[in-house]
């Protein structure tokens, strides 16, 4: 998993990737640590997009997910 790339792309609010990458990682058995270390690449990422939302480059609008199971 590149985390950085996982990062990047929350914080471009690119969602088909997103969940392409978290599904290939989970389906690739990750350990706890390898688990742990992607949550805090996500939570980075929404650090960024809250940054982004604060200085009104990002909408209401934008961060709508529509994620189907």
């Amino acid at each position: 998993m590149d985390l950085k790339a996982l990062k990047q792309g929350i914080a471009d609010l690119e969602e088909k990737k997103i969940m392409k990458m978290l599904s290939d990682f989970v389906t690739s058995n990750p350990t706890e640590e390898e688990g742990l270390k992607a949550i805090v690449a996500c939570q980075e990422g929404m650090v960024t997009v809250g940054d982004l939302f604060e200085k009104g480059e990002y909408f209401v609008g934008d961060l709508s997910l529509r994620v189907n199971y």
